[in-house]
């Protein structure tokens, strides 16, 4: 592909870039969230100048070394959140309330099985503080 048709191959590689991610995440960034993409952004900001699509041209955008680690902070605090959900989900299995609503003959069998889910987690951290915070944000009430 590389040299019957140069062009499709370098749509290709672009696929792998920093610079794809973004465009992707833009298009779903109710999904993955804002702290994922300027996750990638700060990713862009470092291989800017490789990019073909740069010309020269400087990085648009400003980022302070205090932004790139409130950034960082978010994006770990995001990819916690999205693997929380995803056990919770798989440890629900057919209770799981699809699209965030329960039916109602299972409503008190999902409720349940959620503060289990709920306390076994809690139990699991070790700090005073995390224990809190999970007590006070937990997502599935």
């Amino acid at each position: 592909m590389h040299a019957k048709n140069p062009d499709l191959y370098q749509l290709v590689e672009f696929r792998k870039t920093t610079a794809y991610g973004l465009i992707f995440l833009a298009y779903r960034m109710f999904e993955y969230g804002e702290a994922h993409f300027q996750s990638l952004m700060v990713d862009l900001k470092d291989t800017w100048t490789d990019a073909p699509a740069s010309n020269g041209v400087p990085f648009p955008f400003t980022v302070s070394e205090a932004d790139i680690g409130r950034i960082k902070v978010d994006c770990a605090g995001a990819v916690a959140g999205t693997e929380l959900v995803s056990e919770v989900k798989e440890r629900m299995g057919e209770l799981w309330p699809d699209k965030g609503f329960a039916e109602h003959e299972r409503y008190h069998d999902c409720k349940a099985a959620l503060q289990q889910i709920k306390s076994e987690t809690i139990e699991q951290l070790d700090e005073t503080e995390e224990k809190a915070e999970y007590e006070q944000c937990w997502p599935f009430e």
